[in-house]
């Protein structure tokens, strides 16, 4: 901090900094003097940041990595899984590099490795992260990177869409299997998802005081695309909720993520069926409604969905079952 004070008839300024040669002056009125030195402070500390900024282009990326782990990540709603992703990140080749030195090349080495153990869409999701961290550093944390090295990298097509539907067959299996599991919620919670179409984070996160049994209608306040939601119910959805008593908790479904998928994992692997997702209960959800006959608006609405191409990449309509539609319409 600058030392100000009067010597005889003028004010002597002294501003002394670890590292850098001290800086003295003398004024006739204090005010200029006062001045004087916030401006020489202000500059010295706009330095200090400088070089702490140069210093941490020379440091690995997985501190870049770990910095926004903390302060960027836990304000997404996807924090768990971009969590897990930053780790994977930090543990590879890439996290050792120096921040300042990482070039698109680089980026390309990280593609090709990743390219050997899984998807295109779990890369592409991975640079999304890197990407954004550097353009943090860049326009927030003011760390001089002379470019984002993800920004012209060409990234991995994305693969097709999941087109896998729910089995008669199958639905019966998971019926008949999650009625046997020690927890008796398992069970409505994958037939609300089929009635429904609510993604799995949006039914455990339910609560009964959102539930308005007159309009038939479940709020949704939080969402993943941040908009609050109005689920319309079916008789199916209904009679569900019905058969169920409400908690202390106030939720609807007081279950763990965790143990919902382990107990899914468990069910689908012990009973044969093959690549069945929670998720798809979902797709399978939205295409029985499009083959019921409702409308796009009254499908988004029902899902949440504000982009149609979205809507259409979770529809899968049955050949066979528009067909029949299509004989009894026909004259």
């Amino acid at each position: 901090m600058a030392s100000i004070r009067k010597h005889r008839n003028r004010w002597q300024v002294q501003i002394r900094r670890r590292g850098v040669s001290p800086f003295s002056r003398s004024f006739i009125y204090k005010s200029d003097a006062t001045t004087w030195a916030r401006r020489i402070e202000a500059d010295l500390d706009k330095q200090k940041v400088g070089q702490e900024n140069q210093a941490d282009l020379k440091k690995p990326f997985s501190d870049l990595l770990v910095r926004y782990a903390k302060t960027i990540s836990p304000t997404k709603k996807g924090n768990a899984i971009e969590q897990i992703r930053l780790r994977k990140i930090q543990a590879s080749r890439l996290g050792c590099l120096k921040t300042g030195l990482i070039t698109p090349l680089d980026i390309q080495h990280y593609i090709h490795t990743r390219l050997q153990t899984v998807s295109n869409d779990t890369v592409r999701r991975e640079l999304g992260i890197i990407q954004h961290v550097f353009e943090t550093a860049r326009k927030v944390w003011g760390i001089p990177l002379s470019q984002n090295p993800v920004a012209n990298i060409r990234k991995p097509i994305s693969g097709p869409s999941r087109t896998r539907r729910l089995a008669k067959s199958e639905e019966a299996i998971l019926v008949k299997a999650a009625s046997a599991c020690q927890n008796p919620l398992i069970l409505p919670v994958i037939q609300f998802a089929i009635a429904t179409a609510m993604r799995r984070g949006e039914i455990l996160s339910a609560q009964w005081e959102n539930f308005k049994i007159k309009d038939k209608t479940l709020s949704l306040p939080i969402t993943k695309n941040g908009f609050r939601r109005e689920v319309p119910l079916s008789k199916e959805a209904l009679k569900i909720l019905e058969r169920l008593k409400p908690q202390a908790s106030g939720l609807i479904f007081p279950v763990s993520g965790n143990a919902l998928q382990l107990t899914w994992k468990r069910i689908v692997s012990n009973n044969g069926i093959q690549d069945l997702r929670f998720h798809d209960l979902r797709h399978e959800a939205i295409s029985r409604f499009f083959e019921m006959g409702l409308t796009i608006p009254e499908v988004a609405l029902i899902s949440g969905h504000r982009d149609i191409r979205m809507l259409f990449r979770y529809t899968h309509l049955k050949a066979s079952e528009v067909a029949v539609k299509l004989n009894q319409t026909s004259p």
